[in-house]
């Protein structure tokens, strides 16, 4: 089943004609031309206008006002795609779209200067034929720009606010024929600059032009004034406006187009008394007329569950960008559940069911094992499964797999397995346990995301449920975070702490390893492994780097339901990297794919480097929809180089409930009744230009046909095959190895793969450990390949030895022009014995003001001068630097080059976990403690006593398995406080102020303290007796987690 999303410009190119001719007559489907070509079962959606929505995360929100219209759009046929990304404004881009909608506010302070290209691009797609729509505050944009306000017909002066209509000027246009206007609260803005040429006013506030079109070469610009906020966008006269707006603007005849189309959408509804979380829409409605909605009450008010739709339908309410459609790979009844998935060295696609999920085996009378794993192929092309072979069952919530040795790595806590078929008929029927020690106290914080890795090892992310288990014969204990494992199970390592329970894992391919997490988190980095950190005194083990600056997500409606970070990543899943070549050179190594399926869509980061690591932009979506059951946890891609999706397709997401009707269960869930056992389906997402398939079979391989696979354009490929040399064992592949390690060339993402896989399949085939000069050398030599992600492949993959020490040195690493291969040299030379040269080198790092700088190169070099302190401390001596001179500085060792010397020459006392707001000898009149219950959103205390005027010293220890901060407040002000953190979520500086809002209101606050820190607050309190709120503003936990401060 294919869903098209093609373009609809008014007239396509030459080109593009005689592109469809050419593919007609080869048999290729592509949208733009005539359906009868199209197979028998290819659903092709109802023709609809392509919109560009240009947004920002400025005041106006344009994000969250997306919400309001994106429904009622879709409704009439029009698609909103949104974008807050300027680089989308190109006339390449342009040209896919019916029409651009802005609504923005690039101007100063944030945007104080506007990039001509953009202007340039916007005008020549507009007099090309293309729509405008600048919606109220876009008026106020590029104000630099001439030629832009020249397009748009005015700019913004000034405005007062008011409720009011609008006096419609030109009645028989055909935009404002039948159009009966509307009253709404808004800005009243008063514009300058006007243009009048090519300009009619179709209605004025006033004397004052509100709405008008201009005409500018074969395009046309529609604005209105209106917009300021949710009173007009909700209203639907601003809806029906806005329709013949867009119409009018794309070159449509507005009243021929409103007689043909209508306004409907496929959504029905169950009305049901039974508890479940409350739509945001109607949380909103709620505390507008009613109040703060309480977390432990039912909410009588909305009994209203959509029903589930079909494949078919589902496919038409998802929105993603033109040239790309959506196809149906499986569907219920063919699979159920689906909450994993992944592809085998014969292309075949692995999906693990669960439909037990939440609930353990002793929740079920039967004892459950009713989850199972299947395997799915398209045996004759069409591009559907149509053969489902049950690889294994009697399971009871496997949560990811990966291959290994003929078989499958299986997560099923509290057991890592191994399972494989050695009779050849596809079920499995050896079941070993690989180890043990993953606890299941809480089903949805367990082992997930198993991926193999480039070093040879199996990956996974844990979430706060956690490992208790002996491995090997050592003794683990951990939670929360990024481990990997070999694949006979006799060893594993716990590699860094993440900050909240965590669902996403992926790689870039150079390696670098991804993972998402809940709560306001959805990127972050593994940077530097927790094994330095164990027996280093006075430095402690660090958290994965976050690397999203925004948290917001960019849905359709607010029918969404979310139990905290309310508008937020907070079921952040999957963390898949592009890492083909199949889609635009855009994609190639550089975006990945995070789900959240609590709010319907999978989201598109750009990976930006940022020193030695990155930040993750995220501006745009790769698909979303407004039907409340999709929920996509996987987004990977497949052995085509396409993305493919798993969608959940389920009603209720959410593991924990909002409602004193449900009681806890077996695994930390709440036994909900609305939980779907059904539906799931698996989707393709599909670049039109290059929707070839091209899947090999490596089955059965030989070793030149794994070799060349090594050059393969897809890391999925690759790696099958990198691991199918290394399990075969065998050495007589070692000289091709070699050369292909020799080849300094590299390809538009500024990479050499085979390079990278063929240092790791020499390493997994133990011929770095010292034995093999000739490969040994072959790597140092890649030690300056042309290529950065070679480079940090080549230092990792050395032998722990004196030598590699001097080769890393002598090829000038520390200084490479790359900061993230000066991480990934730091991180080894910290493996490597303690070497005097090492640590004057490490010196020399700490004088370059880059280095210092950068938190994790700062960190990483302090840890390894530890290690090779007395090259170090020589060093630092013939420098003038005295250790003597400087201390350590408790609260960050490594925050300055004076504590780092003082930290590497000192056997500094462990720094605990404790922070203050003062120092300890402060004398107070009274010292409270509070903690939090773990897993609920609650203050372990409802209530705290003191006296007016008092000095207080608070110790808040968070006893979560997330982040809290506290705050004081005055009385009465709860949800202004809580409202202004909830904004803060879509500002960069929300996080670095900690989620405190700048009010008045707020008398005292903590920093965000991590699970298991602690804070020693010390304020005093006010003079005034009453009942002063405290809480905590990680944004949406206000409305849960708070209480009061009583003032006798």
């Amino acid at each position: 089943m294919i869903v098209t999303n093609s373009t609809s410009m008014k007239s396509p190119s030459p080109y593009t004609s005689l592109a469809c001719m050419l593919l007609l007559l080869s048999g290729v489907i592509i949208t733009s031309c005539d359906s009868s070509a199209q197979e028998a079962d290819t659903h092709e959606r109802e023709q609809r206008l392509q919109i560009l929505f240009l947004g920002d995360d400025g005041g106006h929100e344009p994000s969250v006002r997306l919400r309001d219209i994106a429904r009622p759009m879709l409704d009439r046929g029009i698609e909103l795609f949104y974008t807050s990304d300027l680089n989308d404004i190109n006339l390449e881009n342009l040209r896919k779209y019916d029409a651009v909608l802005h609504y923005a506010n690039y101007h100063e302070p944030d945007y104080p200067q506007t990039d001509p290209k953009i202007i340039e691009s916007l005008i020549s797609y507009v007099e090309e034929g293309g729509g405008y729509v600048p919606v109220h505050s876009a008026s106020g944009n590029f104000r630099d720009s001439d030629e832009f306000i020249s397009l748009l017909g005015g700019a913004f002066e000034s405005h007062e606010s008011g409720t009011f209509r609008t006096r419609i000027a030109e009645p028989d246009h055909e935009i404002m024929q039948g159009f009966e206007g509307f009253e709404s609260w808004d800005e009243t803005y008063v514009h300058q600059q006007h243009n009048e040429e090519n300009r009619t006013v179709l209605s004025y506030r006033d004397d004052e032009p509100w709405t008008w079109i201009r005409t500018q070469g074969d395009g046309r610009v529609f604005y209105t004034v209106w917009g300021h906020d949710e009173r007009t966008w909700q209203n639907e006269g601003f809806h029906d406006l806005l329709e013949r707006g867009i119409r009018w603007a794309a070159g449509e005849d507005v009243q021929n187009a409103l007689e043909n189309r209508t306004i409907s959408n496929p959504f029905t509804y169950d009305v049901l008394d039974v508890p479940f979380p409350p739509p945001h829409e109607e949380r909103l409605r709620y505390e507008e007329e009613v109040g703060t909605m309480d977390r432990g009450a039912n909410n009588p008010r909305y009994y209203q569950k959509q029903k589930p739709l079909d494949p078919v339908a589902a496919m038409d309410r998802m929105i993603l960008q033109p040239g790309y459609r959506v196809e149906l790979f499986a569907s219920e009844p063919d699979i159920v559940n689906p909450i994993f998935m992944n592809w085998d060295e014969q292309g075949r696609l692995w999906v693990i069911e669960s439909i037990e999920y939440p609930y353990p085996r002793d929740f079920w009378p039967d004892g459950g094992g009713k989850d199972r794993i299947l395997i799915l192929e398209d045996t004759n092309g069409d591009g559907k499964a149509d053969e489902f072979t049950v690889f294994a069952d009697s399971l009871n919530i496997p949560t990811s797999l990966a291959f290994s040795d003929g078989g499958v790595i299986v997560h099923q806590a509290p057991q890592t397995l191994f399972l494989k078929d050695t009779t050849g008929d596809g079920k499995a029927d050896v079941r070993e346990v690989l180890f043990e020690g993953w606890e299941q106290w809480d089903t949805h914080a367990g082992p997930n995301n198993l991926y193999y890795g480039l070093d040879n090892q199996f990956w996974g992310v844990l979430g706060y449920a956690g490992m208790d288990g002996v491995i090997g014969g050592e003794h683990h204990e951990f939670r929360m975070g990024v481990y990997r494992f070999l694949k006979d199970g006799t060893r594993l390592e716990f590699l860094q702490r993440t900050n909240n329970n965590t669902w996403g894992l992926g790689f870039n391919e150079q390696g670098d390893a991804f993972i998402s997490t809940a709560n306001g988190n959805p990127s972050t980095l593994f940077t530097i492994p927790q094994r330095f950190y164990r027996d280093l005194d006075g430095l402690d083990d660090s958290v994965t780097d976050r690397l999203a600056s925004t948290v917001r997500v960019i849905t359709l409606t607010n029918l969404f339901r979310q139990v905290d970070w309310v508008g937020a990543f907070t079921s952040a899943a999957g963390h898949g990297v592009y890492t083909a070549r199949t889609w635009p050179g855009e994609y190639w190594n550089r975006k990945a794919f995070v789900t959240e399926p609590t709010v319907q869509l999978v989201a598109e980061m750009d990976l930006i480097d940022n020193g030695s690591s990155y930040h993750a932009e995220y501006n745009r979506n790769l698909i979303a929809s407004d039907d409340e059951w999709f929920s996509p946890i996987q987004a990977e891609v497949g052995p085509d180089g396409h993305i493919w999706v798993t969608d959940w397709y389920n009603y209720i997401i959410q593991h924990n409930a909002e409602s004193d009707r449900q009681e806890p269960t077996p695994g930390n869930a709440y036994a909900n009744p609305l939980r779907d056992r059904q539906h799931g389906r698996i989707y393709r997402i599909v670049y039109e230009e290059n929707d070839h398939t091209n899947s090999i079979n490596l089955a059965g391989a030989s070793p030149g046909e794994l070799i060349e696979t090594l050059s393969h354009d897809n890391l999925g490929w690759r790696k099958h095959a990198q691991r199918l040399l290394v399990e075969r064992g065998q050495t007589d592949i070692v000289p091709d190895l070699i050369d292909l390690i020799k080849d300094q060339s590299i390809d538009d993402a500024d990479l050499n793969p085979a390079v990278i896989h063929a240092m790791w399949t020499l390493h997994g085939l133990g011929q770095l450990a010292g034995s093999n000069e000739e490969a040994i050398d072959a790597v140092v030599g890649a030690l300056s390949h042309p290529s950065a992600g070679v480079r940090q492949n080549a230092v990792q993959v050395l032998p722990l030895s004196p030598a590699s020490a001097d080769a890393i040195l002598d090829g000038g690493l520390l200084r490479d022009n790359s900061l993230q291969v000066r991480l990934k040299t730091l991180n080894s030379l910290s493996d490597m014995p303690p070497s005097e040269r090492v640590g004057e080198e490490i010196f020399r790092v700490f004088q370059d003001s880059e280095n210092i700088e950068d938190r994790w190169i700062r960190e990483a070099a302090a840890i390894s001068a530890r290690i090779h302190g007395g090259g170090f401390i020589a060093a630092a001596s013939q420098s003038g630097y005295s250790a003597d001179d400087y201390q350590v500085d408790e609260e960050d060792p490594v925050g300055s080059f004076e504590s780092i010397i003082a930290f590497i020459a000192d056997e500094a006392p462990a720094a605990d976990r404790d922070r203050r707001s003062e120092e300890p000898s402060v004398e107070v009149d009274i010292e409270l403690e509070l903690g939090v219950t773990p897993n609920v959103l609650e203050f372990d205390k409802d209530e705290l006593r003191v006296q007016a005027g008092q000095t207080v010293r608070v110790v808040f220890t968070n006893t979560d398995n997330m982040e809290h901060n506290l705050l004081f407040i005055l009385p009465g002000t709860l949800a202004d406080v809580g409202e202004l953190a909830d904004q803060m979520m879509a500002s960069p500086e929300g996080r670095s102020r900690a989620y405190v809002p700048e009010t008045p209101d707020v008398i005292a606050y903590t920093p965000i303290l991590d699970p298991g820190e602690r804070y020693e607050l010390v304020f005093t309190v006010p003079d005034e007796p009453g009942e002063y709120p405290f809480v905590c503003t990680i944004p949406g936990h206000w409305r849960i987690m708070n209480g009061i401060l009583v003032v006798e």
